[in-house]
């Protein structure tokens, strides 16, 4: 659903919340399936191949839509501070959600892959919101 979503033919700029919800509903479904797993004995071929893949794609999942979220807000017509604050409270978010996964599950890899996602975000250096956002 996401995918057919985020098609510009299907959602314009003041739609892009919907694939942001989306990948968020998808978060919620893998954070499900990834306590699962946590709760089982899994050997190191089941988390080689299934447990670890699952918290992969539960983090990059996870900041795909507080990126999608806040590329919506970049491009509908909020005002400056409330973009800031959207971006301020998504680093937030992500490292709440970091902590209380691993805190929770003892799993690390939803933290890395967070991480991984904040350095990636930050190494962009706002690259992509140029003509998005006032400089």
């Amino acid at each position: 659903a996401w995918c057919a979503a985020f098609r510009p033919s299907v959602c314009g700029p003041g739609l892009l919340w919907v694939p942001a919800g989306l990948l968020a509903t998808t978060g919620a479904c893998l954070a499900v399936a990834h306590r699962a797993l946590r709760a089982m004995a899994c050997g190191p071929l089941t988390n080689a191949l299934v447990r670890w893949p699952i918290a992969l794609h539960f983090g990059w999942i996870s900041a795909a839509s507080l990126v999608n979220l806040n590329n919506w807000l970049a491009r509908v017509r909020s005002p400056l501070p409330l973009k800031e604050a959207a971006a301020s409270a998504s680093v937030v978010a992500a490292v709440a959600a970091a902590a209380y996964v691993t805190a929770t599950t003892r799993d690390p890899v939803f933290a890395a892959v967070i991480a991984w996602a904040l350095a990636a975000v930050a190494a962009d250096g706002a690259k992509s919101a140029r003509g998005l956002v006032a400089e």
